[in-house]
């Protein structure tokens, strides 16, 4: 608690200090954009993390990015199928042990689509809060994640290619330079910055460097 109150009081006085092209109005974004957004509890790391993906993932798709919805299918499709086994066991297979067998199948294939479930989420989505179709011929979409350790004011959105993992590019931000001391979210200006990174990714025909300093600074 200690940590999180010392990221709040560097919130405070950044965002007290910051300039109106820096840091606009939480109201005048609402009436610009026709969104609303809560309040954000600053003391909660986890909510800021989530706020920032959630508009990073808006802004992201807003340029023309379609999410590809086929991997929360199949994920959806193997825990459905795991809590089908398991209901079967409990209620529909007979009575033990006469029904052990049946029992015993239900258990392995438990466990085999549970394995399933996880490998395959690693393997195809791993950290990402989101990820894309290809948007043009010759493109593997991107996935996009981000890094927030508890109780520091330091995030980093990154955005990468499906397939070629190296071919990434990231912005290391503070959280104090986007929400206001009201635990308002200055939106427009991290769906400018979000955007601007991504046209940096998509004009980048080789492997970007992980560490992206310079390019935070030009945005």
């Amino acid at each position: 608690m200690a940590k999180a109150k010392q990221v709040v009081s560097k919130i405070k006085p950044s965002i007290v200090q910051a300039s109106t092209s820096q840091a606009t109005d939480s109201v005048d974004e609402v009436k610009s954009t026709g969104r609303s957004f809560a309040k954000v509890p600053l003391y909660e790391g986890s909510a800021l993390k989530n706020n920032l993906d959630d508009v990073a993932k808006q802004a992201i798709l807003e340029m023309g990015y379609e999410e590809d919805v086929w991997v929360s299918n199949i994920k959806l499709t193997l825990g459905a199928a795991a809590i089908a086994v398991a209901l079967y066991a409990q209620f529909g297979s007979g009575k033990f042990p006469a029904c052990w067998w049946t029992v015993f199948a239900c258990v392995a294939s438990y466990a085999l689509l549970t394995i399933a479930l996880n490998v395959y989420t690693a393997h195809f989505e791993g950290e990402a809060f989101l990820v894309t179709k290809p948007r043009r011929a010759g493109d593997n979409g991107v996935t996009v994640f981000s890094k927030m350790q508890r109780y520091q004011e330091n995030y980093t959105l990154v955005i990468a290619d499906r397939k070629l993992k190296e071919r990434q590019v990231s912005l290391p931000i503070s959280v104090t330079e986007y929400f206001h001391e009201d635990g308002f979210m200055a939106e427009k200006r991290f769906q400018d910055a979000t955007q601007k990174l991504l046209t940096a990714y998509e004009t980048s025909d080789k492997v970007v460097p992980r560490s992206s300093m310079a390019l935070k600074k030009r945005l």
